[in-house]
């Protein structure tokens, strides 16, 4: 498409900010300008009179391609005054251009080393042909700079994605994608929206995963519903179909690699024929192999953690509530790091893989009770000196039965596993068992399973007492800080429970 090519009506115009305390010189503007587009887009004109108004407008209009500023206005300087206070704001985007009737008060030389202006131009002899190649430069420059900063922050997102496969993480992905493919295929709409399902599914509800523009209600659920009937129904049908479809509205890609059909809406009639058709092939193809993947990883999560659940609830049968306390110990370790997570408390140990997997590992605390005789584990009364030696037993045999399970050095929720089962009867002063170690030497998830284990345990009931209300546990708890617990894991374990917890 030719620079100069004539306005497209899906393309939002540029944004021109006029900033001079002459409303003639906004009239004469808009005139001398009148009818120019660049690049299928037209011009749109917004005006302030004063270098103060200028920040204001461009706090309204962010998306500002060029501001044609005055130099003298409320006062001398207002003009060189406002561009040290837009760049300093953070609008570096923007191209300034300075015009000034009195060019002997603001200098060309001095003004365009020292300020971080675009241009510099004379009021008197400013052409109509000099006025219309000052504003095409500054529009390519603009959009030059645009995509490169939509390149990077696409680059970043993909970045911080690439490190997880959640499917969270696969939107992001998506969606830094989606930006980057507006650009670089040039399809000029912000209005996109992917959706997608398994091949081998095709009664399955599309699922939604990520989307650029301004037509969705913020409040509105993140589903394929949540657009205009016309954007679904195009969605649904070119999956149904399997393939690329047309409406009076928009146009819908279809492409089907990797097991996975996907859907790519944009707003305006016929907007890929255009495109570059390579890049939209590798574009659709890089989607569907990270949707793939992810789903792949997803489910051998899903078996590793079944496995997990089975081989922690054989070992922990103290009745048949088992199940529930093991999911209960789970969920309150893995809410307690996300809330260590949010106050950074822990900022070189918590991450979101770590959250995921201390929960799975927290079911494996008491994997060696498989070793305890069955008559000990359900006796109705208080252990005796030996006895209480026979179940602290049951820590080594955990290590043990998780090596058989896991040889070597295991990694990720096993190696996190260990940790727990080694670890979480030990006292933040050293008086605990097996080995007596004290404070940070604890590893954290141990830790964390300390708390959530004594929680869940004096909140169910045993063979030899009643279970404990919630708050007398919570009580309990919190009054063997600093000598049972990590005091920083007890204040996140009382805001947990502050916030609703229920297991």
């Amino acid at each position: 498409m030719n620079d100069l090519s004539p306005m497209s009506n899906t393309l939002a115009p540029w944004k021109i900010l006029v900033v001079d305390d002459d409303a003639d010189v906004h009239t004469t503007t808009r005139l001398a300008l009148r009818g120019v587009v660049f690049r299928g887009r037209a011009l749109e004109f917004v005006d302030a009179y004063s270098g103060k108004d200028a920040l204001l407008a461009l706090q309204e209009h962010p998306d500002t391609a060029i501001v044609f500023l005055d130099v003298i206005m409320e006062t001398e300087d207002a003009g060189l005054v406002a561009v040290r206070q837009i760049r300093e704001s953070g609008y570096t985007l923007p191209r300034i251009i300075v015009r000034t009737g009195f060019p002997g008060q603001a200098p060309e030389r001095t003004v365009i080393v020292d300020y971080d202006i675009h241009d510099y131009k004379e009021k008197t002899g400013l052409s109509v042909q000099k006025l219309f190649t000052s504003v095409i430069s500054a529009l390519r420059a603009y959009d030059d700079l645009v995509a490169l900063e939509n390149h990077r922050r696409g680059l970043l997102s993909v970045l911080e994605s690439g490190s997880s496969f959640d499917f969270n993480a696969v939107q992001r992905y998506v969606a830094s994608m989606l930006a980057e493919f507006v650009t670089l295929a040039r399809l000029g709409s912000a209005k996109l929206v992917a959706v997608y399902r398994p091949t081998a599914r095709a009664v399955e509800r599309p699922t939604l995963l990520a989307s650029l523009g301004d037509w969705l209600d913020a409040a509105a659920p993140l589903s394929i519903d949540s657009f205009p009937a016309q954007v679904a129904t195009l969605l649904r049908d070119s999956l149904d179909q399997a393939q690329t479809l047309s409406g009076p509205e928009g146009s819908a890609l279809f492409s089907r690699h990797h097991g996975v059909d996907l859907a790519v809406y944009a707003a305006g009639r016929d907007v890929f024929v255009g495109a570059d058709e390579v890049l939209l092939e590798v574009f659709l193809i890089n989607v569907c192999q990270a949707i793939s993947n992810q789903r792949t990883f997803a489910d051998m999560v899903s078996d590793r953690d079944a496995v997990l659940h089975g081989l922690a609830w054989r070992a922990d049968h103290w009745d048949g509530s088992a199940a529930a306390s093991l999911q209960r110990i789970a969920s309150l370790t893995s809410a307690m790091a996300a809330r260590l997570n949010t106050t950074l408390s822990f900022p070189d140990e918590i991450d979101r893989t770590f959250i995921s997997n201390v929960g799975v590992a927290a079911m494996l605390h008491d994997l060696g009770n498989q070793s305890i005789p069955a008559g000990l584990l359900s006796a109705h009364r208080p252990f005796s000196p030996a006895e209480r030696g026979l179940m602290e037993t049951h820590v080594a045999a955990g290590i043990k039965a998780l090596s058989a399970f896991s040889p070597g050095r295991p990694a990720g929720a096993l190696g996190l596993a260990r940790e727990i089962i080694a670890g979480h009867h030990e006292w933040f002063d050293g008086s605990g068992y097996p080995s007596g170690v004290r404070g940070e030497a604890i590893p954290l998830s141990a830790r964390l399973v300390a708390v959530a284990d004594a929680f869940i345990a004096l909140t169910s009931a045993r063979p030899h007492r009643p279970a404990l209300e919630a708050a007398a546990a919570v009580a309990a708890i919190s009054a063997e800080a600093g000598s049972h617990f990590d005091p920083c894991i007890v204040e996140a374990f009382l805001e947990v429970m502050d916030g609703g917890f229920c297991g």
